[in-house]
């Protein structure tokens, strides 16, 4: 009998070539992260191009992207009130210092956000409370 442990890591090589799940269960953001987040190509650095192909998903779609960035550690509270279900937001320099992380993780644990997309390099908020809040991590 093959201990627990080998049976696992076969599983797992077994698996290596076909899983592309990000460990998302929703289609949504699964697909959001696939078309749009871990999509590779273009011009400039991975900021940029992430921003680049976030807008051009959002204007297919309708909605509105705003971009912005945590450098200065403030959470835009006043303007959270303004936003809509069709409203996304793309925060750039999550990681910068700890100040930019505590506004990314306020923003992120506002009542006001629905889904959010913890991207390492950035961050993508949306404000849609019809979908099941929750925070994603994913590696570029």
């Amino acid at each position: 009998m093959m201990p627990i442990f080998f049976e696992r890591a076969f599983r797992w090589l077994r698996s290596v070539g076909h899983s592309r799940g990000f460990g998302i269960q929703s289609p949504f953001v699964y697909g959001l992260v696939t078309e749009v987040v871990c999509a590779r190509g273009g011009e400039g650095s991975r900021t940029e191009q992430l921003g680049d192909r976030l807008r051009r998903h959002c204007s297919e779609k309708g909605w509105r992207l705003s971009e912005w960035d945590m450098c200065d550690g403030q959470l835009r509270r006043d303007v959270l009130g303004e936003m809509s279900s069709r409203d996304v937001v793309l925060c750039l320099n999550i990681y910068k210092d700890e100040s930019s992380l505590s506004a990314w993780r306020s923003l992120v644990a506002d009542p006001r956000t629905g889904v959010t997309i913890d991207a390492g390099l950035a961050g993508i908020a949306f404000f849609d409370l019809k979908m099941y809040k929750r925070n994603y991590f994913v590696n570029l």
